[in-house]
C-alpha cells in the first residue's frame, strides 16, 4: 500500500481534529504526523504519531480507547486505512 503524502496528511488532520474532542483542555497537541511503514508480514501500515506539549495530565486510557473506536469507522468511511497511533511528549522526540 505505500500511501501518498496527501493521504498521510489527511489521516493526520483527521486524527488531530477528532482526538481533541476526547482530551481535556489542558492537553495541547503540538504535532500529528503519519507515515507508511513496512509491516512484519510484508504489508505496509500507517503509523500516526501524536506529539503533546509537555506538562499535561496523565493520558486517560478509556478516552484513548473511545477515540480508537471512533477513528476506525471514520477512516473506513473515507476509504482510508486505519492508522496505528502512538502518543509522545515533545521532550521524548529527538531534536
Amino acid at each position: 500500500m505505500n500511501a501518498s503524502q496527501a493521504t498521510l496528511a489527511h489521516i493526520s488532520d483527521l486524527v488531530r481534529m477528532e482526538l481533541a474532542a476526547y482530551l481535556p483542555a489542558d492537553f495541547v497537541i503540538a504535532e500529528v504526523t503519519s507515515e507508511s511503514l513496512p509491516g512484519p508480514d510484508g504489508d505496509d501500515y500507517i503509523r500516526t504519531t501524536v506529539i503533546f506539549e509537555d506538562d499535561h495530565p496523565e493520558l486517560d486510557a478509556r478516552a484513548l480507547n473511545k477515540f480508537s473506536l471512533r477513528i476506525d469507522p471514520l477512516c473506513a468511511e473515507r476509504g482510508l486505512d486505519r492508522p496505528t497511533i502512538a502518543y509522545a511528549d515533545r521532550s521524548e522526540i529527538p531534536a
